[in-house]
């Protein structure tokens, strides 16, 4: 049985007691009521889950279970496969960010315009953040370019779940998430630009914080100068992420598209045709830095996988 217009909130949990009272804060104080937050921990060892417990007690509309150590994909992952179908509304959450008292109540009413225009269609609507250090003070603005066609996803992924909203029809086709995805925001993201509508809420309703225990975000908001810091780092999770839009490309391979970037990756050992591949490909990120760093990894990273 669904709940009509009850929007799940799911939310995967690991060691994030320093910030998550402040994000728990913000779900509780949001004008839109009626959600619903499933949240699973994943083996925290300091205090997350007593206070996970206390914030439960607190308010009937928080349901806390224990993950088995299966990492934050993972997590993710068997909370939207268990508890997506549920809903007709869906969102996700990290537990270090603060979102804005009217984020549930735009994301929905935008969602409920789109699908007063498309029907019963998948669709995605998602928010800007704002980008913001430890202290909630903002450290770094978000890149404006904000491209959802499939081609540019495969390569770069701009929507983060925790800025997601989706209907009944985008669980759908983003579920069950399958064992090979690395990010479950941006399977889910591959998903509705291939099969979906996906549509940008002009407005930062979210306070993204970046602080030195991420367990994975950030990666495209890095400054310059920790970037170079970062590079071998960054350069091993571009090529997860490349290797995940592979397997989701052989998964759909009557797509042109999908066929073009299985070509551009499986081409391993002749140096030419691979330039040729990639050339062809037409790489174009949001920005030289990105454009260069995919470049580097596809020519010299990739190897066997």
């Amino acid at each position: 049985m669904t709940h009509n217009d009850t929007v799940g909130i799911l939310m995967a949990t690991y060691n994030g007691a320093k910030y998550i009272k402040e994000q728990l804060d913000s779900i509780i104080c949001q004008t839109y009521e009626n959600w619903i937050l499933y949240i699973s921990d994943d083996g925290s060892s300091d205090d997350t889950l007593s206070i996970l417990y206390e914030y439960e007690r607190k308010d009937n509309r928080i349901h806390v279970e224990q993950s088995l150590h299966r990492g934050a994909c993972g997590n993710f992952a068997q909370l939207i496969n268990k508890y997506g179908s549920l809903f007709n509304y869906l969102m996700f959450c990290d537990q270090d960010d603060v979102w804005k008292e009217n984020k549930v109540k735009l994301s929905f009413e935008n969602m409920k315009q789109r699908e007063n225009e498309l029907g019963n269609k998948p669709i995605m609507v998602f928010c800007r953040k704002k980008i913001v250090n430890s202290n909630l003070k903002e450290i770094d603005k978000e890149n404006l370019d904000m491209r959802t066609d499939f081609h540019s996803i495969l390569l770069q992924n701009p929507i983060y779940g925790c800025t997601m909203m989706l209907n009944k029809s985008a669980i759908e086709i983003a579920t069950p998430i399958p064992l090979y995805a690395t990010n479950h925001d941006h399977w889910i993201a591959l998903k509705l630009s291939l099969c979906g509508n996906i549509y940008l809420i002009n407005k930062e309703l979210i306070l993204y914080r970046q602080h030195n225990n991420n367990v994975t975000g950030g990666m495209n908001n890095y400054g310059v100068l920790n970037k170079i810091k970062k590079w071998n780092i960054v350069n091993e999770e571009i090529k997860k992420m490349l290797i995940m839009s592979y397997k989701f490309c052989k998964c759909n391979n009557e797509n042109v598209v999908a066929q073009s970037y299985i070509k551009m990756i499986e081409c391993k050992k002749n140096i030419i045709l691979k330039m040729h591949n990639i050339h062809k490909y037409k790489i174009q990120l949001n920005n030289r830095l990105a454009t260069v760093r995919i470049k580097y990894v596809l020519y010299f990273k990739m190897g066997n996988f």
